[in-house]
This record gives structure tokens, C-alpha cells and sequence, in this order.
């Protein structure tokens, strides 16, 4: 048997799905794992590994401009091409990462009777920030027409898996991004932030990490971090268009640490003493989500600061594994009041938060799909 994943980035710092695709190789149902993206510079158009056979698709029209029309015959030449390889390597099993791998997944299961299909919704696909228009009504035409051939649907927060049974009557399973659980004693000097920054022993060091990038709260944390005590302080990790304003306002107690290794976060995040995911509502797709970096700050026993999205809100508050402020107005004197005390006082519900929130859990409802996708192909 042979299973496909399909995925429109060039993967390579996909966590999701590097993930998703070990824990599959672990189960050795399938000979191979193939996984399909797209070409982009800096990247092996052919690349193995231990868990799978990753081919980034090369792309001749990608030169063309990013009107609809030229971009629609990109896709449509990525389409096509990884069809037309698939097809001859009797997939059995065929994983659509987000709505763009939908219509690639559907094409081949039309080819291979019994070809059984996944689709894995990152986020609230139709509902995504910043889409509108002709570009809003083609991908809501597209997921409703599709879903008929899906075999199973994941999503990735409680609130979207609500979303899709009340849209489509469509029941979905929940696999959060949660990451590896992790244990380690004390913090490798390597990955000290405090350190690197000169952050003395009686501060507070707060993190963001991630895209930084408009809709997550970047400006307003900056703003903040301007007006509170300078024992305040904070690290933005990661990389993004709002990178150089960031930088350009940087201060003693407002640091910008540029990305790192996937692997390497959480040891990152583990030297901070709070971590933060604030995710502005701008899109139903925002308010529904359900930040990785929420589960990264947990495993590294960090109590966080979100704001009242109502899936993080909801674990926040479920674990006592830290605080919910409701408005932004009220975010500097909130964090120029939390102490070393208040910390202490959360460590029981984020230790708890740590142990349930992983991926050891969550893999569960990903092996226990396989298994039985895996029995209804062979039937």
C-alpha cells in the first residue's frame, strides 16, 4: 500500500505535516509515503528521508504574474502533473493538506477505485484573513462541491469542527497542533534568550513566537511593552513582513530573535518566563483558530497570555495554565501587574496542560484513522 500527501508550500518547514507523515511511517501499513508539493528556490526538487519521498513539482509558468487567471494556470500545471505521476503508483490512501490539495486528491481518486481520501483542514479554509471576492466564492464553490468524495475530514479546533457540521452537516476529527512532548531540566545555554538579550534574573521575559505578521498583535504588544516598567521584557521570535518594524523599534527591554529550527523552538521558548498568542479576530478563520504556539509555550512550562478567542480561551481557562485578557485596552496594566508569584501560582495547570496537550495524545486519532482507512482498502 501507498499513501500520498499533497500540500501547495515546497515543505519544508511544515511541522504539521512532518509530523503527521513520521507517525504514519511508524505504523508500517504502507511501503512508501510520498508527499507532493511545489518547487521553490533553495530547495531539492527530489529529496528521501527515514519516514518519507518528498518531490517538490516544478513549476514552468511560475514566472507568470499573481493575477487570478495566470495563477489559476499554475496551479492548474501542478495539478496535472502530480496526477499524471500518482496515478501510475496505485495510491491507496490520499491526504489533502488544506483546501488548494482538495480538487488534486479528488482527480485521483477518480482514477483508482477504492482510492480512499482525507482532508486536512489547517484552518477555516473558506474563511481565511484577507480573502474576498471572486477568489471567497470560488473556494466556498470548490469545498462544498468536493466533500461529497472525502472519506474523512480533519480540523484543527473545536470551534471549526463546529463550523463544518453546521455549514455541510459534515462530522470532522479534531487533531490539534500540538507538538512533541518534551522534558528537560534546565536550559541549555545555547538557547538562552535572557542571556543573549542581558536579561537580568529579577526580569520578566515575555515571547511571542511565529509569523510576525499584521492580524497577530505585533503592533499592540510593542506599544505596550514602550509604556511598562523596563523589568519588562520582551523577545519577538520568528520572521514575517512586520520584521523590520520590529526592529526598528526595538528597544533595552523590546528584542527580535530571527527564526529557528522547528526542533529548536520550544528550548527557545523554554528560557521566557510567559509566553503570549494573540491572535487579532479579523476573520472567521483567526477567531477560530487555535494557535500552535499556545501548545509550544505549555511544553515548555510556560503559562501563557491569550486573548479571548474562544478555543484558547476556553483551554486557558480549563487548566488555569494562565491568563485571558477580554480587551486590548487593558493589556499594559495587565502586564505591568503579573509578578514571579503569579507565575508560580499557574505551574500546577500548565504542568497539567503539558502532559494531556502533545502530540503522543493527539497522534491517537491519527493512527486509529489510518487503521481503519487502511482495512477498508484492502476489503
Amino acid at each position: 500500500m501507498n499513501n500520498l500527501h499533497i500540500v501547495l508550500n515546497n515543505f519544508k518547514n511544515d511541522a504539521r505535516i512532518l509530523r503527521e507523515t513520521e507517525t504514519i511511517s511508524k505504523l508500517n501499513i504502507f511501503n512508501k509515503i510520498f508527499v507532493a508539493a511545489i518547487l521553490e528556490k533553495e530547495s531539492n526538487e527530489y529529496e528521501d528521508d527515514l519516514y518519507r519521498s518528498i518531490w517538490r513539482v516544478r513549476i514552468r509558468t511560475k514566472k507568470l504574474s499573481k493575477r487570478l487567471i495566470p495563477q489559476l494556470l499554475k496551479y492548474f500545471e501542478w495539478k496535472i502533473r502530480i496526477v499524471n505521476r500518482f496515478s501510475k503508483e496505485g495510491i491507496d490512501i490520499v491526504h489533502c493538506h488544506d483546501l488548494n490539495a482538495l480538487p488534486v486528491g479528488v482527480a485521483l481518486k477518480k482514477r483508482k477505485k477504492n482510492t480512499k481520501l482525507i482532508y486536512d483542514a489547517h484552518e477555516l479554509e473558506t474563511e481565511r484573513n484577507g480573502q474576498k471576492g471572486i477568489r471567497k466564492v470560488l473556494s466556498k464553490y470548490i469545498e462544498k462541491s468536493l466533500l461529497k468524495y472525502v472519506d474523512a475530514m480533519i480540523t484543527v479546533s473545536p470551534s471549526i469542527q463546529e463550523w463544518y457540521f453546521n455549514e455541510y452537516n459534515r462530522k470532522t476529527i479534531l487533531l490539534r497542533n500540538t507538538p512533541d512532548r518534551i522534558d528537560f531540566n534546565e536550559i541549555d545555554n545555547r538557547y538562552d534568550l535572557k542571556n543573549e538579550f542581558g536579561i537580568l534574573g529579577k526580569e520578566l521575559l515575555f515571547i511571542y513566537q511565529g509569523r510576525i505578521a499584521s492580524g497577530r498583535g505585533i503592533k499592540e504588544l510593542i506599544e505596550v511593552f514602550k509604556k511598562v516598567n523596563k523589568d519588562k521584557h520582551i523577545v519577538f521570535l520568528g520572521d514575517g513582513p512586520l520584521v523590520d518594524y520590529v526592529k526598528s523599534n526595538a528597544t533595552t527591554n523590546i528584542h527580535y530573535k530571527s527564526s529557528v529550527l522547528s526542533t529548536e523552538v520550544i528550548y527557545y521558548v523554554a528560557s521566557a518566563d510567559i509566553g503570549i498568542s494573540y491572535i487579532n479576530a479579523t476573520s472567521l478563520s483567526y477567531k477560530y483558530s487555535l494557535p500552535n504556539k499556545l501548545f509550544e509555550q505549555w511544553q515548555a512550562l510556560l503559562p501563557v497570555i491569550v486573548n479571548n478567542l474562544p478555543d484558547q480561551k476556553y483551554l486557558v481557562e480549563k487548566y488555569n495554565a494562565g491568563w485571558v485578557f477580554e480587551n486590548p485596552a487593558d493589556l499594559e496594566g495587565f502586564i505591568g501587574r503579573i509578578t514571579k508569584k503569579d507565575i508560580i501560582d499557574k505551574q500546577q495547570g500548565v504542568e497539567s496542560a503539558k502532559n494531556e496537550l502533545n502530540w503522543e495524545q493527539e497522534s491517537l486519532k491519527l493512527k486509529a484513522l489510518y487503521k481503519n482507512l487502511s482495512l477498508l482498502c484492502s476489503t
